[in-house]
């Protein structure tokens, strides 16, 4: 079983405004703290252990799940009809269990495994480079234990791989975004693929960077915000 400190970051990380608790089930919760606990077990237990975990969870997510195509699919007018139960791949639950995500899943599911290693993270999302790329994409910053930042994207990494394209410098051609309130409360918009990259980036109250090292500064304001929530709210009774 999952010790209790576990599910807490996970849950933790379900509920962040960006990804969403709506997106699951009671019983799809119990087999994510089954699979998260396995999987655990077995990374602890295998020839991989002494493996920096950035790297292993990486690696893990990139060579055993496959992304859903139906998102990109409706984004881009090929399909007419994007139905509600589609949801669930934008999941680590989908990621892990049934090894097909939405790239929010992907990154859920990086989060949650590093979790189980006590390393901290956080999700930005993305505006893919060429301008037909309008999806805002989920990326995942990882904080490794010798102070160091690593931007995770096991999804892009597994392309640029198969396409021969070099992978940092790709990522390093993105434009990074905080995910806001208002991108949080219609992340789905009427269609159910949500707003266009061009659109959010063109609104004021937008935080962007670009690159690697831009991507790096936004983490650094959304760790300065969290801890002036807490200095703000220490002694507040609740």
């Amino acid at each position: 079983m999952l010790p209790l400190e576990k599910q807490i970051k996970i849950n933790s990380i379900i509920c962040e405004s960006c990804h969403g608790s709506e997106f699951y089930s009671k019983e799809m919760i119990e087999v994510l703290y089954e699979r998260l606990d396995i999987l655990y077990k077995s990374f602890e237990a295998s020839e991989y252990v002494n493996t920096n975990p950035i790297k292993l969870v990486n690696d893990y997510i990139k060579s055993t799940v496959n992304i859903r195509h139906s998102y990109f699919e409706k984004f881009m007018g090929e399909i007419d009809f994007f139905p509600k139960y589609e949801g669930i791949y934008r999941t680590g639950y989908a990621a892990l269990a049934l090894k097909e995500a939405m790239c929010a899943g992907y990154a859920e599911a990086v989060r949650m495994l590093l979790a189980m290693y006590d390393i901290k993270t956080h999700t930005l999302l993305a505006k893919l480079p060429g301008a037909n790329k309008q999806l805002l994409h989920y990326v995942v910053v990882a904080e490794d234990k010798d102070g160091t930042y690593k931007i995770l994207d096991p999804e892009r990494q597994a392309n640029c791989e198969k396409k021969g394209y070099d992978f940092n410098k790709y990522m390093d051609s993105m434009i990074y975004i905080i995910p806001d309130e208002q991108f949080s409360n219609n992340k789905l918009g009427e269609n159910g693929v949500g707003e266009r990259a061009e659109d959010f980036l063109k609104r004021p109250t937008t935080i962007s960077q670009k690159g690697i090292e831009g991507a790096i500064q936004l983490v650094k304001i959304i760790k300065k915000g969290n801890e002036n929530n807490v200095s703000e709210n220490k002694g507040r009774k609740i």
